[in-house]
């Protein structure tokens, strides 16, 4: 017998919010203070949190975010993150099977590691600019015209941004990495 239940919890919007779970779907909205959560089995959604720090630790799950800035952790065992809309400064996201889909704006103090193992990695940068550094094998990158390719060997490629200097690193084995600038919307 399979039973599925919703529980809404009002919080402060500033309230740091901690999750321990194991087998359960997640959707928050409206917090914008940390956010940390650890999960056995389980998809997180993130609506307007616009906190300064978010943790994640999931087994066998999604992460999805609509907005997010300051510092992210998130290494998912097998799932996805999809978090867009963003202004990190400090990130690193580490998926093991699965794909990492990240749109922020750089920050030129930033630092930037998205790792996959089997992953697709796709970076829409929003504003800023700096270097992409790709290590991989057997990694295909794909980059749009505004990116210059700096360096490409079989193992790693650079690209550089005009319009700021903060440093990304992507590492991924059997990969596929896109990047691109985003195109402003008129």
């Amino acid at each position: 017998m399979r039973l599925d239940y919703d529980i809404l919890i009002e919080l402060p919007q500033g309230v740091t919010l901690t999750v321990r779970s194991d087998d359960s779907d997640y959707k928050v909205t409206n917090v914008n203070g940390a956010i940390d959560m650890s999960m056995d089995d389980g998809d997180a959604i993130l609506k307007n949190c616009k906190g300064s720090k978010f943790s994640f630790d999931f087994d066998d799950g999604d992460l999805t975010m609509d907005t997010g800035n300051g510092e992210i952790y998130a290494r998912l065992d097998d799932g996805n993150a999809t978090i867009s809309n963003s202004s990190f400064e400090d990130v690193e996201i580490k998926v093991d099977d699965g794909n990492i889909n990240l749109e922020t704006d750089l920050s030129d103090k930033g630092t930037y590691r998205l790792i996959g193992d089997d992953a697709r990695v796709e970076l829409t940068v929003l504003s800023g600019g700096g270097d992409i550094i790709v290590d991989g094998d057997d990694t295909s990158v794909r980059a749009t015209g505004d990116f210059r390719e700096v360096e490409s060997t079989d193992r790693r490629s650079i690209y550089s941004l005009p319009n700021g200097n903060a440093r990304v690193n992507i590492k991924t084995d059997d990969g596929r990495v896109r990047i691109q600038k985003s195109v402003d919307k008129i």
